[in-house]
């Protein structure tokens, strides 16, 4: 009896010990089963992730190829676009949209998309904030990298023509007194002396200030090389003269007389304006674009002037159009400086053309980057 009982015991234990085994062989099945399908659901996320970001990122591709494409998007309303909504990388944009509303300078888009792979959804939100080049050519737009003293004590004027307001906008402190007069609203990253001097609305301390545009100039120098208006040395063009398309001067630039047709100009050195420089008619435009300085003198010009040093005006000058620069220089009084003279500078939107603009890059910056919870 003690036998067959030892041998019962053992039985049993084998029989328990066996299940045990199994039990926690199931369990353990189980539980990598499930780790491998979290796993692999994870993996699904992040492809879900990937997707989505490829969403964002094509939206802000295509702003930057194409700034106008913003203009079909009306203010302050949500928007899908389906363009951008396609099978990618084995799942799908399944949806991306975008929102602008004005802010500052310019405005702020919001995009959101969705991308899904498999079973797993992600959904990302980026807000950035966009600036065109014509929103920089408001009249007066001074952005020199560091900011600046803008002392106007002279006979200055910044006016508009019709009906059409303008902007000035300055990195670094104003001040203006004697006749200086301006008929803008007026946008400083520093502070506003001689507000009595001032029409519009004044902004100082005003942080949303764009910076100097980015200037595409191999986009410019193809173009001219491509029509055959591209100059590897100095260049004085006057008298009267049609323009058409872009030219490129690799060195410095005389010029003068009355134009018609629409052209941008190019130059890598300076550029010199003795004389008037007027269009035929109102559907005429000249778009200057200088790396170096540009020098008036007792002359009236009529264009809109992009220059990376400084705007000279020595005796009575006279810019209709619009102007961005990195300084001004009135009367030889020095670089940011109003003195004597006399010098007008009056807004008129109808010489900024926006084909003439097309390699002054729009200034994008990405504000926020994040991922919402995600939907299963």
């Amino acid at each position: 009896m003690d036998c067959r009982g030892e041998k019962g015991q053992a039985l049993l234990f084998v029989v328990l010990m066996t299940s045990l085994i199994l039990v926690l062989a199931t369990g353990a099945l189980e539980i990598i089963g499930i780790y491998r399908r979290n796993v692999q659901y994870q993996k699904q996320q992040i492809q879900a992730y990937y997707i989505a970001e490829a969403g964002i990122e094509r939206a802000i591709a295509r702003i930057r190829e194409d700034p106008s494409w913003l203009d079909k998007f009306a203010l302050g309303r949500e928007e899908r676009i389906s363009e951008l909504e396609v099978p990618y990388a084995g799942g799908e944009i399944n949806q991306v949209t975008l929102r602008k509303t004005a802010e500052g300078m310019g405005w702020k888009i919001e995009l959101t998309s969705v991308g899904k792979f498999i079973s797993a959804q992600k959904t990302l939100r980026a807000t950035l904030y966009y600036v065109n080049a014509q929103t920089l050519m408001g009249g007066l737009s001074l952005l020199p990298d560091s900011p600046l003293d803008l002392d106007i004590t002279g006979n200055f004027s910044l006016e508009n023509v019709g009906q059409n307001w303008g902007r000035l906008l300055l990195n670094g402190n104003l001040k203006l007194s004697g006749s200086a007069h301006v008929e803008a609203d007026v946008y400083a990253s520093g502070s506003v002396e001689g507000r009595d001097k001032i029409e519009g609305q004044v902004y100082a301390h005003f942080r949303g200030l764009s910076k100097f545009p980015e200037i595409d100039l191999k986009f410019y120098e193809a173009e001219a090389r491509r029509a055959g208006q591209y100059y590897p040395h100095d260049l004085t063009l006057n008298g009267t003269r049609i323009y058409s398309g872009i030219y490129y001067v690799k060195g410095n630039l005389t010029l003068s007389g009355t134009y018609s047709g629409q052209a941008t100009l190019v130059v890598e050195g300076d550029v010199s304006i003795p004389r008037d420089l007027l269009p035929g008619s109102s559907y005429d435009a000249v778009t200057i674009i200088c790396l170096g300085n540009v020098d008036m003198e007792n002359s009236t010009v009529k264009a809109v002037i992009i220059t990376g040093g400084s705007l000279s005006a020595k005796g009575n000058g006279e810019l209709e159009g619009a102007l961005v620069a990195r300084g001004l220089n009135f009367g030889g009084a020095g670089r940011g400086q109003g003195g004597g003279g006399s010098v007008t500078i009056r807004y008129n939107p109808q010489l900024i053309q926006s084909n003439l603009l097309t390699g002054v890059l729009p200034q994008l910056t990405i504000i926020s980057w994040k991922e919402n919870y995600p939907i299963f």
